[in-house]
């Protein structure tokens, strides 16, 4: 069943400190630029007069993501401000083709920004990316106490200093962690810029729907929908749910259609309402691989070979990475810090940058360009959805409409399951 480890053996991830980081959908990076070797060049900016950070070190010893050391960055709580790591290259690197990838670890939920700066040499021309803060950790990219890798897209760029930065010439990179009036501390890895679409496999963009729960509104107004214009999804099921209550819940003959008659994916979510309700973190470990067990066993007894998987409520953490590592290829999460594209060589398959369809659709298109631009992938994340009305996590049929016809405007290439997609990274 595509099982890795046997189940009962403790996860491969469990004690980890970061989990099913890269795997070979992961492109070698074109310039690296890492903070755990003591020449690495990187520099910590004076502190300013509205912040106090000399506990920060350039040579912090007792962590790091790989190797022996990192850059720590810690405030004393006297007041907010930024705290920043420099480095300026000896030449200008072309980074046309390339995405930028940040390697961090935050400390504490007092971080209110992480902001990546590329420009010239003097700095006089540069674009900067901001990623913010999400409220709740368990269910983003970025959470407490873990090393992470962001893949930031170009088009997240968005704030300009001068005329923005020269792409083929880029020479300074500045990261900054913006603290709050209390203590913060955010530590570093390092900073690499990763080629874009490396196989050129992905030159459009590409945009995925996913629809998770299981909703019978999936089965009764978002088919047709779809079908209509020739696209299909990825389903992510709740089976113990199926055929419990006919007015909320698909039957088992209902998700049979969607796959065998308008070829939709069916991947993995949860098995039961319960733990669904629970979120995978809450479960055990021995919980955990039941769950799976059943949902592998469901699959299989219907015919539905999927390699993808989603966490429901979005939330995760390594040892639950870890585990789901084993049955499936990847796992998409439910937030997208930057409302920009994933990429087509993620840097974690176990935590998938997802929109969901009730963002904006201001929003939504922006992101579906970006996406066309970058190369990257839109994966759009929905539940119900109903006739008329919609609110929460349901969204009307005008509103998938609107939806729809941004995704033909965008020039991405459409009508992808989550599977097919996949084969795309070539893992």
């Amino acid at each position: 069943m595509g099982i890795l480890d046997a189940p009962g053996l403790a996860p491969r991830f469990a004690d980890a400190k970061f989990a099913a980081r890269r795997g070979r959908a992961t492109a070698r990076p074109l310039l690296s630029l890492l903070m755990n070797e003591a020449s690495s060049g990187w520099a910590i900016a004076g502190s300013q007069a509205a912040i106090n950070y000399t506990d920060s070190t350039a040579a912090y010893t007792t962590d790091a993501m790989f190797g022996d050391r990192c850059v720590r960055l810690k405030s004393n709580g006297t007041s907010a401000g930024n705290m920043n790591v420099t480095k300026v290259l000896g030449a200008p690197f072309d980074a046309s083709s390339c995405n930028v990838r940040l390697f961090v670890k935050v400390l504490d939920t007092n971080w209110t920004q992480i902001l990546v700066n590329v420009g010239t040499s003097s700095g006089a021309n540069a674009s900067v990316a901001t990623i913010s803060k999400d409220a709740a950790q368990t269910g983003t990219v970025v959470q407490v106490g873990r090393w992470v890798i962001l893949d930031i897209p170009q088009s997240a760029f968005t704030y300009t200093i001068g005329t923005g930065a020269p792409w083929s010439a880029i020479q300074s990179i500045i990261v900054t962690a913006t603290a709050a009036a209390s203590v913060t501390e955010v530590r570093f890895h390092g900073v690499e810029f990763v080629h874009r679409d490396p196989r050129g496999v992905n030159a459009n963009g590409a945009i995925v729907l996913t629809w998770d729960d299981s909703h019978v509104s999936q089965a009764t107004v978002l088919e047709p929908a779809l079908t209509a214009r020739g696209l299909k999804a990825t389903l992510m099921p709740i089976p113990g749910a199926h055929g419990t209550n006919a007015s909320v819940f698909m039957t088992n003959a209902q998700v049979a259609t969607l796959h065998d008659t308008h070829g939709w994916e069916v991947g993995a979510h949860c098995y039961s309402l319960s733990s669904h309700g629970l979120g995978l973190t809450g479960l055990t470990d021995q919980q955990l691989i039941d769950e799976c067990e059943a949902i592998k066993a469901w699959q299989s007894g219907w015919g539905y070979d999927s390699t993808s998987h989603s966490y429901p409520l979005g939330v995760h953490d390594a040892r639950v990475e870890g585990i789901i590592s084993r049955y499936w290829q990847t796992s998409r999460i439910a937030t997208n810090p930057l409302i920009t594209c994933e990429t087509v060589t993620p840097a974690r398959l176990f935590t998938l940058q997802a929109l969901n369809v009730n963002q904006s659709i201001a929003n939504l298109s922006a992101a579906m360009n970006k996406a066309h631009t970058d190369k990257g992938l839109i994966i759009l994340m929905g539940h119900q959805v109903m006739e008329s009305g919609g609110d929460g996590n349901t969204i009307n049929l005008a509103k998938l409409n609107q939806i729809l016809d941004a995704m033909v405007a965008s020039g991405c290439d459409l009508g992808l399951t989550m599977q097919e997609f996949i084969a795309r990274m070539a893992l």
